[in-house]
Formats: structure tokens, sequence, C-alpha cells
């Protein structure tokens, strides 16, 4: 009768229960992948919302639409293309960064000249504000990827825009020791929270505090940090005494 006598669980010997086996690496991998799909899905699906509504209003009321409303549409679906342009270029970076298929092509350049270019392109993101450029001593002639610096300091003023107070006040800043650059973008927002500041540069990661109806894809600081590294630099970010947040960069040229 023994030998037909059911086994005992480990319940019934007053053991606890067996734990769950963790999640296999697969469905770690489809979550993530899940998780990035309604990333995408929904940074898709919004800037296109608003270009498709602002067209078809103007369409269907253009003869009888004043010209300032007229305009008004027409600028919100620029705005918004501009914000999906920048969406794919973003992940298309990821991919090029990820898979090793940047290639860094140094040469001679005039930082000055190149730092305010930079800053030039995103004049028009400020309205009635400019980004000023604080250089405490003149910039030598380096030897670096204009194309890679101007990228990053692009994503960290864009970064910058989006964050900065009302109204937005956006700084660059550089000065040169020895062989190596040291490139500050600075904002007047709320500064990082605490206990994000080794979160930001993750992919995904975007902040929540403040107004964030204009927040990016959470790309944007990943792609910097990546360029940042095949140039052989560094980056970081803290808070300044004045509030808003400091990203520095160093770079060998």
């Amino acid at each position: 009768m023994e030998a037909m006598a059911k086994k005992k669980s480990p319940e019934d010997e007053g053991g606890s229960k067996p734990l769950p086996k963790p999640p296999s690496f697969d469905q770690k991998k489809a979550k993530m992948y899940q998780e990035i799909l309604s990333s995408v899905s929904h940074d898709l699906k919004t800037p296109l919302a608003t270009v498709i509504g602002s067209l078809e209003v103007h369409d269907r009321m253009k003869h009888r639409l004043p010209a300032d409303k007229s305009d008004e549409l027409i600028a919100a679906a620029l705005q918004e293309a501009y914000r999906l342009d920048s969406f794919f270029t973003n992940i298309i970076d990821i991919f090029r960064i990820e898979n090793g298929l940047v290639k860094v092509k140094k040469e001679a350049c005039d930082l000055e000249m190149l730092l305010r270019d930079c800053a030039d392109k995103y004049r028009y993101r400020i309205k009635g504000n400019s980004i000023s450029c604080f250089f405490p001593s003149p910039l030598q002639t380096c030897h670096t990827d204009p194309v890679l610096v101007c990228r990053i300091l692009g994503l960290l003023i864009d970064n910058a825009i989006r964050y900065a107070g009302n109204p937005p006040v956006v700084s660059l800043a550089a000065r040169q020791e020895g062989r190596k650059a040291i490139i500050t973008v600075s904002d007047n927002g709320l500064g990082i929270p605490l206990g994000r500041k080794n979160q930001i540069f993750s992919k995904y990661t975007r902040l929540k505090h403040g107004d964030n109806r204009n927040a990016g894809t959470g790309l944007g600081l990943t792609i910097s940090k990546g360029l940042t590294r095949l140039l052989k630099g560094t980056i970081d970010v803290s808070n300044s005494t004045s509030g808003g947040a400091v990203f520095t960069i160093i770079i060998p040229i």
C-alpha cells in the first residue's frame, strides 16, 4: 500500500511552493520589442494625425480661411513633418551606431565657426529668442569629424529646447584645454530629476516632469553618447545652480 501512496508535495511537507521560473531571454526580448513598438507607434501616429488633420482642414476650407489661419495650419503640418523626419533619422542613426556602420572622418576645421553654424540651424525653433554662444577665448583650428560633432550638438540643442523654460533660454559654450575641446549646452528648464542622471542616456527614456507636449523620441541622448564615444570623448550631465540642465561633452581635437 505504501508503494501506491501518493507522493507528498513540498507543500504537504511544510515546504514553500517552487518559485516560478524567471522569464526566458526570448520572453524578455519579446517584451522589450513590444514596449519599443508601442513607443514607435505613438511617435508616428501623433505627428501624422496633426499633419493629416491640418492639411484636411486647409484643403476643405482653403477658399474661406483667413490668411493667418491658413499659415497656422501649414506651419503646424510642417512642424510635425520635421518631427517625423527627425524620428526616422534617429532610428537610422541608432541602427548604424549599434551595428558599427558609422565611420569617423576627421579633418581640420574651424571649431568656433562649426559651433556657431550648429546653433544657427536650430534658431528657428526658438521663436523670438536666440541660442547664445559663449567662447571665453578664441578657439583654435581642431582636427575632428565636423559632421558628427554637429550632429551631437544638434541633438543636445534640440533636447535643451524641448525642456527649456518659458521663454526658452539655450546657451552653447566652448573652451579648449590642451588637445581637448570642452563644449556645454545648457537650458533654463527644471533640470534632471534626482536619480535619473544615469538613465537619460538609455534608449526611449523620456523625462516626465514639466511640459511634455514636445517630448522627443527618447533616442537623441542615446545617439549623442554613442557618437561621442566614437570620437573617443565623454558626455555628462549636471544641473546648474540657477536651474536647468547642463550637458558637457569633452572630445580630443
